[in-house]
């Protein structure tokens, strides 16, 4: 298959449903954006690696035809804008010191714009990009976003694992078959904080 065409600045629209399709079978590229970076590289790795194929990070065709049979619904789908999306309160100006976010009432989305963007797993550059001159603060607004609809496991969970060397959570099943894999964001000691995708 080759290196799918998508580079800094662009979005590929093979590496978008190739995001999605990871994202429903619950091996996370982090955030949608169309882009190949290291968390969609690690999903990559995970996925081939539960399917028994080898993969270097790259989206082969044979790890292509695996995860083009894990669904088949499409990989957007239309989505009107909710009073509860457009309501804040936003927090137009988020401290990037944990020291001044503990003062916040409470952290919240920056944006409709980025409540949205988180909602469906995608970037917010991506969704201004599949909707171009759209208004995403007003309720009743029809928009595209990325079908991250999942699947449930094939499997009942056995074990979690957080991996703090690579930032990744996995999901085992009983029989140690890796079911899923989500990006990390592990504290450190002082700070134990967590967030997964």
């Amino acid at each position: 298959m080759g290196r799918p065409a998508g580079g800094a600045g662009t979005a590929s629209p093979i590496l978008i449903k190739a995001q999605v399709l990871l994202d429903r079978a619950h091996f996370s590229p982090g955030e949608i954006d169309g882009k190949a970076g290291d968390n969609f590289r690690k999903a990559i790795t995970a996925f081939s690696t539960a399917r028994g194929l080898k993969s270097g990070g790259e989206l082969s065709e044979s790890i292509w035809g695996e995860l083009a049979g894990t669904s088949s619904a499409p990989a957007m789908t239309e989505y009107t804008i909710s009073n509860e999306d457009v309501r804040g309160p936003f927090l137009h100006d988020v401290p990037t010191n944990l020291e001044k976010m503990k003062g916040l009432p409470k952290l919240s989305y920056k944006s409709a714009r980025e409540k949205l963007a988180e909602k469906f797993h995608m970037s917010e550059d991506l969704l201004q990009m599949l909707n171009p001159g759209k208004k995403f603060d007003v309720a009743g607004g029809n928009i595209v976003v990325a079908n991250v609809e999942t699947v449930s496991f094939p499997g009942k969970v056995a074990r979690i694992e957080v991996d703090k060397s690579v930032q990744e959570l996995k999901v085992f099943g009983r029989d140690q078959q890796l079911l899923a894999v989500y990006p990390a964001t592990v504290g450190s000691e002082e700070r134990a904080i967590a967030k997964f995708w």
